[in-house]
């Protein structure tokens, strides 16, 4: 989406009201908190309250930014840290005044777990000349419920309402990556009930794309790596997998701590005590964090669209 233009956002929000999916239903307590999370967030934007804006995000928020593409390949890791985000919103508001306003028409669900989308709109202003411009920015959040607040865990900002041509070749995997995408990989095709403790965050959580680039189309699977590590117990314990895994695309953050990556993969599954064997290929989204020391899982969406 080009973020100057209003016109794709107007086709975002049509589509988004007319789509069916976990995000369109009445609102609950939970969504209304989440509303009122993400208003304060918008809120101290346009009245210059910094410390408004940024008691609506967890300490462990990370930001990346898609480019107005849809298509994850695109997408790149943008502030890897809460510090460096307030520092890069302060400096922000002091030369710009935003005019805008927020709709979010997507928020799902499970357990202390959410994802949004929002669609910002409106107009920004430049405080040193008085220039405007038009706004919109159609973005993909997550938050994770503390007590009884929800915070922000992570912003995908400018992911656009498409699947655009790359604008540049994936090049090659950063190699660490790559080898903890197969060690993960390899977890599946030796049974290791372990997989979760060692390679995913306490606070993972894992989506389904149903084979859509559009963020308002997922839904969450796992709420957690409790919930994660009973499934894979049940289905490790029963089921043999073979899994040939492909790194298409990765990106890392400047200082090493974030990351994200896409694989394409073909999966074969078998009961151990039966002949039945199934398979599906499928594309994945993977964000990773190594802020604790070492690479683990943070967020993941199964079968998500890719561009040709």
């Amino acid at each position: 989406m080009n973020r100057t233009i209003l016109a794709p956002i107007i086709g975002v929000l049509g589509g988004l009201l007319l789509a069916s999916g976990p995000g369109i239903a009445s609102e609950t307590p939970e969504t209304i908190l989440i509303r009122s999370t993400l208003a304060n967030e918008m809120s101290g934007r346009r009245r210059v309250e910094l410390d408004l804006t940024m008691s609506a995000y967890h300490d462990d928020f990370a930001a990346f930014r898609a480019h107005g593409n849809a298509d994850p390949r695109a997408w790149t890791v943008e502030f890897e840290n809460l510090g460096s985000y307030a520092e890069h919103l302060e400096n922000e508001l002091s030369r710009i005044q935003y005019d805008t306003h927020r709709t979010l028409p997507f928020i799902h669900v499970r357990g202390d777990y959410a994802m949004v989308t929002s669609i910002d709109s409106g107009l920004v202003v430049d405080r040193s000349t008085g220039t405007q411009r038009v706004f919109g920015e159609f973005s993909f959040w997550t938050l994770r419920k503390i007590g009884n607040i929800w915070l922000i865990t992570s912003l995908v900002a400018d992911v656009g309402d498409s699947i655009l041509a790359l604008e540049t070749p994936a090049g090659s995997p950063a190699q660490e990556i790559a080898e903890f995408l197969q060690n993960e990989a390899n977890g599946w095709i030796a049974s290791q009930a372990n997989l979760a403790d060692r390679l995913y965050d306490d606070h993972f959580v894992g989506m389904t794309g149903g084979g859509n680039a559009n963020p308002q189309s997922w839904e969450i699977l796992f709420a957690g790596a409790g919930e994660f590590d009973e499934f894979l117990g049940m289905r490790l314990a029963n089921t043999s997998y073979t899994v040939d895994r492909e790194v298409l695309y990765t990106a890392v953050g400047a200082q090493g701590n974030e990351a994200v990556a896409v694989t394409r993969e073909s999966i074969r599954t078998a009961h151990k005590l039966g002949d039945a064997v199934h398979q599906l290929e499928r594309d994945v989204l993977w964000k990773l964090s190594r802020r604790a020391g070492s690479w683990r899982v943070r967020q993941l969406c199964y079968d998500v669209e890719l561009g040709d």
